[in-house]
């Protein structure tokens, strides 16, 4: 019921809202992408910028990237049209693409404060947690996790990946 009227409002938006909503939702888009490429960048152009805190920022900066291309565009179209034009089947990559990215970009910003923390609080156990390998160790575990945690919705009998409108995009619906 909630899904059929948030149907209705998404596709009944004046044109000026819709205008509104996509050019600013595609603006954030395209700001994203590239900030978070010339962060990249940065640290690829500076070798003072690679140290093992800005390893995690690399690897945050990556799956925002990836959530801005893989992802967000298709909620621009989405936003723009005012429904999910893309079919079933794209609609569970994209479900899977925006938890995974999530996942990824918040596991990501845990590591950078429990890292953050050691530093500040614990530097001698700093030293010991966070070296080069243990920290690609880390960020490949998140990666990980993140990909196996987002599979289990393709399995769920009621749910799994599908287009909720009030989001403009696939997501887990249980």
């Amino acid at each position: 019921m909630k899904e059929t009227w948030l149907s209705l409002e998404l596709a009944s938006r004046t044109e000026a809202l819709v205008w509104i909503e996509t050019v600013l939702f595609a603006i954030l888009n395209v700001v994203a992408f590239f900030g978070n490429l010339l962060t990249c960048y940065a640290v690829y152009r500076n070798h003072r910028l690679r140290t093992l805190s800005n390893m995690f920022v690399i690897a945050l900066g990556v799956s925002d990237i990836l959530m801005s291309t893989c992802c967000m565009p298709f909620s621009v179209v989405t936003l723009f049209r005012g429904q999910w034009v893309f079919g079933e089947s794209f609609c569970r990559f994209h479900g899977f693409g925006a938890l995974m990215f999530g996942m990824i970009s918040l596991s990501t910003m845990g590591i950078i404060a429990v890292s953050r923390y050691f530093c500040v609080v614990k530097p001698e156990k700093y030293i010991v947690l966070f070296t080069k390998q243990r920290t690609l160790m880390y960020i490949g575990f998140v990666w990980f996790a993140a990909m196996v945690g987002s599979v289990p919705p393709f399995f769920f009998k009621n749910g799994g990946f599908e287009f909720q409108p009030g989001k403009a995009m696939c997501f887990v619906h249980i």
